[in-house]
């Protein structure tokens, strides 16, 4: 009777048990099982890896993580962290993902993976960075920054700065546009994406450069992959914030995404010494040399 009631114990705690856990939005974690990742709509990809000097393909089936999060309502969030069952993990940012595929892999050349192996693969990226057992998925909220003091359009004040030919340093925009040499720079994009990233320690190979039509992008950033991130529309850095023009009526929406609190300040149009309250941010249009400020 006893053995009777330890094995019913152990089937009890292994029927609970989940292939993967998802946390996301400090609600309790979801379980998916290893069966119901197999009923997820499945891609093909390969990789390529060099092992001994020789080039090794192979095949595999996985679940791709964006549009897999997105079926599954998770939809707003800033970075991920994956966790093996052995307690190793890989951290990125959601802007990551979007030129980088990532994959929840569970078969490779026609072979299913054992629940306890399911993989993390990136394929454009080493191997060294895939994660093997994944077994817990953190969906990181994006974490408020207060506000900016100024609000600047990018193409009135950044003329002037050291550009060479179409790119510039961050660390010249740190100096001469922020007027700091460390800080956190908070960045959105044209998809009303936010990335927040550190100066020094994210950003100080990085730069920006501006093509043809005057869209901006930066890279040199050493994440998990060569991040690229594209037409960037608003950046911030401590009291300072620059907007590009074709996005001022963008403005609320960016704010909202990076959790500002607009019932706390007030806003105001500023040419000189003379100073506008503005009773909505839909609709601002500013000429050169006037700025907007929040207080």
């Amino acid at each position: 009777m006893r053995n009777f009631l330890f094995t019913i114990l152990i089937l009890a705690m292994f029927a609970n048990l989940a292939a993967i856990e998802i946390f996301y939005n400090q609600a309790k974690p979801i379980k998916i099982g290893y069966d119901n990742l197999l009923q997820e709509e499945l891609s093909d990809f390969v990789t390529t890896r060099n092992k001994n000097g020789k080039d090794i393909s192979e095949a595999w089936q996985g679940i791709a993580i964006l549009p897999w999060l997105n079926r599954l309502g998770m939809d707003k969030w800033h970075s991920l962290k994956c966790v093996s069952s052995d307690d190793f993990e890989v951290q990125l940012h959601r802007v990551e993902l979007d030129d980088m595929p990532a994959y929840l892999a569970v078969t490779c050349e026609g072979e299913r993976l054992a629940e306890s192996d399911l993989r993390l693969i990136f394929p454009s990226i080493r191997e060294s960075k895939w994660l093997r057992g994944v077994s817990k998925i953190y969906l990181n909220p994006f974490e408020s920054i207060p506000h900016p003091g100024q609000l600047y359009v990018w193409e009135d004040y950044t003329a002037s700065l050291p550009w060479e030919g179409n790119t510039l340093k961050l660390e010249s925009l740190m100096q001469h546009g922020f007027h700091q040499n460390k800080g956190t720079v908070v960045f959105v994009d044209k998809l009303m994406h936010p990335l927040a990233l550190e100066y020094p320690f994210h950003l100080e190979t990085a730069y920006l450069s501006r093509n043809n039509k005057g869209d901006l992008e930066i890279t040199g950033i050493p994440l998990l992959g060569d991040l690229k991130l594209s037409s960037i529309a608003f950046i911030q850095c401590g009291p300072y914030s620059y907007l590009k023009r074709d996005y001022m009526d963008s403005l609320k929406a960016i704010g909202d995404v990076l959790l500002w609190d607009w019932d706390s300040f007030t806003c105001y149009k500023a040419s000189g010494t003379k100073l506008i309250p503005i009773q909505s941010v839909d609709n601002v249009s500013l000429k050169p040399e006037s700025w907007i400020g929040f207080k």
